[in-house]
């Protein structure tokens, strides 16, 4: 069967993207109650969103109990470079999070913002030993 490109925008026209209005329904999602991959399913949105409105839950999300959600919470503030999560991206670093690609994470979105705070906690970390930890802030200064 071939595709015409009228096929092609049906296609992108029927894919659901989240919208505007939906952020506070995204943000509601992140509750703790709700599944994880639904909470998760939700951070992707809001990362792809990229309202600002989002940076202040997932730094509490940042801090959850659950490993999985931590991640995907640190790997979404890589792409706000919000300057209001750099504290909690120095904490999840520092203080040596179970996961190293959360670690990662965290360094890659510090090295993102820049800023004083932020570089010079990757300089702490780039020469402390902590396991896991040497790779992310090199890459974190490539754009």
């Amino acid at each position: 069967m071939r595709y015409t490109r009228e096929d092609t925008m049906i296609a992108k026209m029927e894919t659901p993207k989240p919208m505007r209005r939906d952020v506070y329904d995204l943000i509601g999602e992140l509750g703790g109650m709700q599944p994880q991959e639904r909470r998760i399913r939700a951070m992707q949105d809001l990362e792809a969103l990229g309202d600002l409105r989002a940076v202040s839950v997932l730094i509490e999300t940042l801090r959850d109990a659950d490993p999985e959600i931590r991640k995907h919470s640190a790997k979404a503030l890589i792409a706000f470079r919000s300057v209001r999560s750099v504290d909690a991206l120095i904490e999840t670093l520092m203080n040596g999070d179970e996961w190293w690609i959360t670690r990662r994470y965290a360094a890659l979105a510090l090295g993102r913002i820049q800023g004083y705070r932020a570089t010079a906690a990757l300089a702490r970390y780039q020469n402390e030993a902590v396991p896991g930890g040497r790779a992310a802030p090199e890459e974190a200064r490539t754009p």
